[in-house]
């Protein structure tokens, strides 16, 4: 179990620096492209919709094949964060678009208040829970994805022990004792990451409803 908390913690702190970069991304890729207008909207996320819906964490292992054993973990990291970024921005267009079309913006741009006004004192109060639900997705998208190519030997570079390179190591030497210890945290972990993404969509479904 030790080692097992100790393979987390090089998952973890992987997983943390790429979904940080691709929720950045999908938010700025969202963001821009609502603040556009229609149409560059559609055209920005046609591509974010299509990719979202293929599964991606599958690249992971092809760039870690491509890169090789030489491979560093910037490069990894940076592709992790290309991974979760569709997803992010395709949610987060999703909850920028239902709080726009909130009665309560419809009544204030109504009264004429400034734009920037506006900005500062409605829309952006009101975005900033849906859109850290929406951020929230890329850590454990980005934790799948390093685990499966860690998995497979073509994730986390030589040196570095996650819990896919644990439970890789365990299942090709056939220590069920070693495979247990990762594979229930990462379980557990993941489960762990959805059920707080989940209860932020809820309470702000929920202050929503109040308003």
């Amino acid at each position: 179990m030790g080692a097992a908390l100790a393979a987390g913690h090089q998952s973890l702190t992987f997983a943390l620096l790429a979904g940080l970069g691709g929720a950045a991304l999908g938010l700025l890729w969202a963001a821009t492209a609502v603040a556009l207008g229609e149409r560059a909207e559609r055209a920005m996320m046609a591509p974010a919709i299509a990719l979202a819906g293929l599964p991606l964490a599958l690249a992971l292992p092809l760039a870690g094949g491509l890169l090789g054993p030489e491979r560093g973990l910037a490069p990894m990291a940076v592709m992790t964060a290309l991974i979760a970024a569709p997803a992010v921005a395709a949610i987060a267009r999703d909850e920028l678009r239902a709080l726009l079309r909130r009665e309560f913006l419809s009544a204030v741009q109504a009264a004429g208040i400034p734009n920037g006004r506006r900005l500062r004192r409605h829309i952006l109060p009101n975005a900033v829970l849906p859109l850290a639900a929406a951020a929230w997705t890329a850590l454990p998208r980005a934790l799948m994805a390093e685990s499966l190519a860690s998995l497979l030997g073509l994730g986390l570079p030589d040196g570095v022990t996650g819990w896919g390179t644990a439970i890789g190591a365990a299942a090709r030497s056939g220590d069920g004792t070693a495979l247990a210890g990762p594979a229930l945290l990462l379980a557990l972990t993941l489960w762990a990451l959805h059920g707080v993404g989940d209860g932020m969509r809820l309470a702000f479904a929920t202050a929503g409803g109040r308003r």
